[in-house]
């Protein structure tokens, strides 16, 4: 499995999708490599994920890939009346048993921003494996901007229409004793802006 790492439009929140030649093939509508990778037995029900630092959110196999012409298929196509988009490939999928993702088991779940796997998870690729913080390539990331954000952390992009996602904006805060609020809370700073903001 390969790993696409990009951000939302208009958003610093990365997401990662996983990819197979298979489902690659698939969605691209290349019917002789989809029967070429089917010939060197390529498994056809590698059920792929996409993930934020939150965890997975979305499954597909080559299969929905085929039916969706989608990258990222989901099962509630809005234009389901035109599949499949790919009909030979889809013929080819199905000669070789190949099942949509919600006719087969999730993959294993995987940790989630801040914690690192546990026992039977798979390690999230949007994590560092090391800490369990997002990781920031430089693909992505300006290093300029980063060492500016780590600097000035800010204000939280919490709550509806002002964007973010409280999990991408949580930080830690080594100096827990200057914090006023809820006890309970105490090692959280939310960041994102040119403040930081204490609850």
């Amino acid at each position: 499995v390969a790993f696409e790492l990009d951000l939302y439009p208009g958003s610093k929140r990365m997401f990662c999708n996983d990819w197979t030649p298979l489902s690659a093939a698939a969605v691209a509508g290349e019917a002789l490599v989809v029967e070429l990778l089917l010939g060197a037995r390529a498994d056809a029900n590698v059920v792929c994920c996409a993930s934020t630092s939150s965890g997975a959110y979305n499954f597909w196999t080559a299969l929905d890939c085929a039916r969706t012409g989608d990258t990222v298929p989901f099962e509630r196509d809005h234009a389901k009346h035109l599949q499949p988009r790919h009909p030979a490939i889809e013929a080819l999928l199905l000669q070789a048993g190949a099942q949509p993702a919600s006719a087969l088991p999730e993959p294993p779940g995987m940790n989630t921003y801040g914690m690192l796997p546990e026992v039977g998870q798979r390690p999230n690729p949007c994590l560092d494996g090391a800490t369990g913080m997002p990781l920031r390539p430089l693909h992505l990331y300006d290093p300029a901007d980063e060492e500016e954000r780590r600097r000035t952390p800010g204000a939280p992009k919490l709550g509806r229409g002002v964007g973010g996602c409280p999990m991408t904006s949580i930080g830690m805060d080594a100096d827990a004793s200057s914090f006023s609020g809820p006890k309970d809370v105490g090692s959280r700073v939310f960041t994102g802006g040119a403040r930081v903001f204490r609850r």
